[in-house]
Formats: C-alpha cells, sequence, structure tokens
C-alpha cells in the first residue's frame, strides 16, 4: 500500500549498545556485563556509530528495494 509511493517500511533492532543517558533515566545500572552465559562474539558492546550507517543506508536509494525487513544489529548475540 505504500510502495507504489516509493515509502519503505524497515526497522533496525539494536543489540546492546553501550552505555547511554537512557540507563540514567529509567534507573538500569551502568555495567558492562551481560548476563551470565551471555557472550558477544565481536567481543565488545555496539556503539551509536554501529548504528548510525544503518539507518543512513536505510534512508538511501540503495535500498530503495529494501522494505518489510528486521535489522539486528547485535555484534551476533542472538545469531542462530
Amino acid at each position: 500500500m505504500f510502495g507504489p509511493k516509493g515509502i519503505t517500511v524497515n526497522a533496525i533492532l539494536p543489540g546492546s549498545i553501550g552505555e547511554t543517558a537512557f540507563n540514567d533515566v529509567m534507573g538500569y545500572p551502568r555495567t558492562t556485563d551481560l548476563l551470565p552465559g551471555m557472550e558477544i562474539p565481536v567481543m565488545r558492546r555496539g556503539t551509536p556509530g554501529d548504528i548510525g550507517p544503518i539507518a543512513a543506508f536505510l534512508c538511501s536509494e540503495q535500498a530503495a528495494y529494501l522494505t518489510g525487513e528486521f535489522i539486528d544489529v547485535n555484534g551476533g548475540l542472538l545469531m542462530d
């Protein structure tokens, strides 16, 4: 229904993205530890800089044929 108008709909699903002000506002503790048994294969938490290029790509003409997708940006944490 939106495609014919050139509108695409996609979602970025960020994983563990560093320490943020959101943690402070919501009262979450600042920690670098994940839950026991959870490991990020790339061996680091993400940063906003890991998310920005994905968002920029989705806004570009290069992604004009990409729609209805969920893009997990989580360093491999949720690999099947």
